[in-house]
């Protein structure tokens, strides 16, 4: 927080006039304000006879302090009095904040009226300090609005729901809030979308606890489940099956155990294949369960399995078959997957046929001009040949211009180790190339002949993409 010595004061001969309408404006909106903020002091008080909490006082605290701090910063003379205590103020109001919360949960005095008004004492407390601080010009203006439009809109949806009765305690917050979680795989799968994160922040301001979610997810709990997750670590396999790296295991267990989907979930995690097959034999009554997992549309796991009745959908299915034998089973599955599994996209697919090349015997001067005309951060270099020697990029330009070296050939220094691909790679290994040799070209290689090229930007889009492109 920014505190100023000096404030320039509301109708201040030499404010622009401009400058002028923008803070009575904002005077208005704190106005406002402060006469919510009475409105709910005089709630507060019509209330204390009815048993407040000690978590509802704290909060209650905090609906007083936030006018308060307005009024000092802008209408007390500034000095070193002044700033101490709005420090005072902002420090107390954060530490009740922090504080309300934890009384009331440890307490078990959870009441409709902190709900309400915690998260209201916070919306408050931040369109105080950004007003106090649009007002002095110390943010800009159209970051104040924004922030009072977005406040004052959750706030809006939060009294809307109060009054048809939606409130949530903090127990069933959490549980709504794990659902979220587990249905988003903690917000990075791909179906993730504006109004997850927006439900989650409100659950958040119900009360959820973030501690008690991850405690939920968490659940591989079992000395059964731990013991068959450290068995199958040691007896995947790891299998290129049509440029896909595919995870398969096979493991005979007397009799069926609870819980392991989350012991697979837990090896895609770790391993992080294009898909997982975990075939389970239970002896006791020749039973094959298939558990499997897919990260690609491409392996579409419901198409694979339903040729053997299993189900689901495309990227997380099962299978159950009864009277089998499970070795005989393990090889004829591998055999199906061979023949079922389209191919995976390779680099030939998605590189950009046309490549512009310097020549080098260029100066580099030309070959930066030449860059910053076609928009390009690197070119691949040729000698008089035609034959590939080497790459130049803008980290080598810069190392030119450093020394002043800028008429030097192309040659002394583009760099001349050069890692190329074969077309035929798939982009899961070409992506391997580029961060094991932290490079963000890789020219595309039919033998000495440049063929084609792939930067990181393209394989981004293609990893942002490949849902359409596979």
């Amino acid at each position: 927080m920014v505190v100023a010595n000096q404030r320039p004061r509301a109708g201040r001969q030499g404010v622009p006039h401009t400058q002028r309408r923008l803070h009575g404006c904002s005077l208005q909106w704190t106005v406002r304000q402060i006469s919510i903020s009475l409105s709910i002091d005089t709630y507060i008080r019509s209330t204390h006879n009815q048993a407040m909490t000690l978590a509802d006082k704290v909060t209650s605290l905090r609906l007083i302090m936030a006018p308060a701090f307005f009024v000092i910063y802008l209408f007390v003379p500034g000095g070193l009095g002044v700033v101490i205590t709005l420090w005072a103020l902002y420090i107390i109001s954060e530490i009740t904040d922090l504080l309300d919360g934890i009384i009331a949960r440890r307490q078990g005095e959870i009441s409709d009226f902190g709900k309400l008004f915690d998260p209201f004492a916070d919306t408050l407390t931040q369109i105080t300090y950004f007003l106090c601080f649009g007002i002095d010009g110390i943010l800009s203006p159209f970051l104040v609005l924004a922030v009072l439009y977005r406040e004052f809109f959750i706030l809006f949806v939060r009294n809307l729901m109060l009054r048809k009765g939606i409130t949530l305690g903090s127990e069933e917050a959490t549980i709504c809030l794990t659902g979220i979680y587990a249905d988003t795989g903690r917000f990075i799968y791909e179906n993730v979308s504006r109004e997850d994160l927006e439900v989650a922040a409100w659950l958040l301001d119900m009360g959820a606890s973030l501690r008690l979610v991850k405690g939920f997810l968490d659940t591989i709990r079992d000395d059964e489940q731990i013991a068959i997750l450290n068995q199958l670590l040691l007896l995947v396999q790891k299998k290129l099956i049509r440029g896909h790296e595919i995870l398969i295991s096979y493991l005979e267990i007397n009799e069926n155990i609870p819980g392991l989907a989350p012991v697979v979930e837990k090896i895609m995690d770790i391993e992080n294949p294009d898909a997982y097959f975990a075939i389970f034999y239970v002896r006791k009554t020749k039973t094959i369960l298939i558990i499997a997992r897919s990260q690609k549309h491409i392996i579409n796991l419901h198409a694979l399995l339903s040729a053997y009745g299993g189900g689901g959908h495309e990227l997380a299915s099962s299978l159950l078959l009864r009277e089998q034998e499970g070795p005989r089973f393990y090889e004829e599955f591998l055999h199906h997957l061979h023949n079922s599994l389209p191919s995976a996209i390779r680099v030939k697919d998605v590189m950009t046929k046309k490549v512009f090349t310097l020549n080098e015997d260029n100066t580099v001067m030309n070959a930066s001009i030449y860059m910053e005309e076609i928009n390009h951060t690197g070119l691949p270099v040729k000698n008089k040949e035609g034959k590939l020697t080497g790459f130049i990029s803008l980290r080598d330009i810069m190392k030119a211009r450093r020394a002043s070296r800028m008429n030097s050939p192309v040659s002394a220094y583009m760099t001349k180790g050069l890692i190329c691909s074969h077309p035929d790679i798939t982009m899961r290994e070409a992506e391997r190339l580029f961060y094991k040799h932290r490079i963000g070209h890789l020219p595309v290689m039919d033998g000495e002949t440049l063929i084609g090229i792939v930067t990181r930007w393209d394989l981004l889009e293609y990893k942002k993409h490949r849902e359409i492109l596979i």
